[in-house]
């Protein structure tokens, strides 16, 4: 197949509406849908699961990513919807749950020490923001998830706590903010490493490392170490740069930096949009336990 037989998005996503249903067992039906991700909604499809309002039990795949791998393999529209129906089934079999483990997601003595805080943009997140639990920090927003145990316990997954949800539990944003607090440290256990003398970035292999911002212990430490207050850049949800005070003091300085957060946050060659956390940079005041932007120090 050569490159202009290949199929524009919107033919791509009407194919596969169409024609990838052909591709499952009569008994498996698959659910079209638009999921709120961080910073965008996107296309999905999914195997339908008869489970308890409020709870996603089955492996999403995002038509969006599909389309990139059709481009990718450069393969007729019926050998790839059939590589796609087998890696869903698979993935399927891999998250199988019984009724019995989603009504256990409902007692909340089985979920408070699963629950964790994610930050995502408030502004990119307007319409997301507006169906969740959440509280605003600076520019940002604090949101919820909940780390489940699958399969008897075999396999773990992750899920967004949402309004529904949240009524399934009985509890309140507080409640909840409450657990996460304690819990995000030990779920989220960020790593760094030196990059220059008074200049760290840390990281989370499972990612959200950005959730650094809110272990003022963590912060505490790492300001012991640099003997001095910090500035934090984000560089994207996944991860983020510690620099001594001193390291990045001048104004001017701060400004380009922040100037060229801003051309690579616009930039989706160079991070992917779902990625971008702020456009800002952050100042720790060790002294005093503030957070700032650091705008304003």
């Amino acid at each position: 197949m050569i490159k202009s037989e290949l199929l524009k998005y919107d033919d791509f996503k009407k194919e596969v509406m169409e024609k990838f249903q052909k591709y499952f067992p009569e008994e498996r039906q698959l659910v079209y849908s638009q999921v709120r991700k961080n910073n965008a909604v996107k296309d999905s499809v999914a195997l339908r699961i008869d489970g308890i309002e409020g709870i996603n039990a089955t492996t999403v795949i995002y038509i969006q990513d599909m389309y990139n791998c059709y481009l990718h393999d450069e393969i007729d529209m019926h050998k790839f919807l059939e590589k796609m129906a087998s890696i869903l089934m698979e993935d399927d079999e891999y998250i199988s749950v019984t009724q019995d483990e989603m009504e256990s997601w409902t007692v909340w003595d089985n979920v408070k020490d699963n629950i964790y805080c994610v930050l995502i943009n408030a502004e990119r997140n307007k319409d997301k923001l507006s169906n969740i639990p959440h509280r605003n920090f600076l520019d940002l927003a604090i949101t919820y998830k909940v780390e489940l145990s699958i399969c008897g316990g075999h396999n773990k997954a992750s899920m967004d706590i949402d309004n529904i949800y949240l009524q399934k539990i009985n509890k309140t944003e507080e409640d909840i903010y409450f657990e996460a607090k304690k819990n995000t440290p030990r779920i989220l256990q960020v790593n760094s490493f030196e990059l220059d003398d008074g200049v760290k970035c840390l990281i989370n292999h499972e990612k959200f490392a950005s959730t650094i911002i809110m272990y003022e212990k963590v912060l505490q430490e790492l300001a012991s170490q640099m003997k001095d207050d910090l500035v934090i850049i984000p560089d994207s949800v996944h991860s983020c740069m510690v620099i001594s005070k001193n390291w990045l003091s001048d104004i001017d300085e701060l400004k380009e930096v922040k100037k060229l957060i801003q051309i690579i946050n616009q930039d989706s060659n160079l991070i992917d949009p779902e990625h971008v956390l702020s456009d800002n940079i952050y100042y720790f005041d060790s002294k005093n336990y503030i957070f700032i932007l650091a705008d304003i120090y």
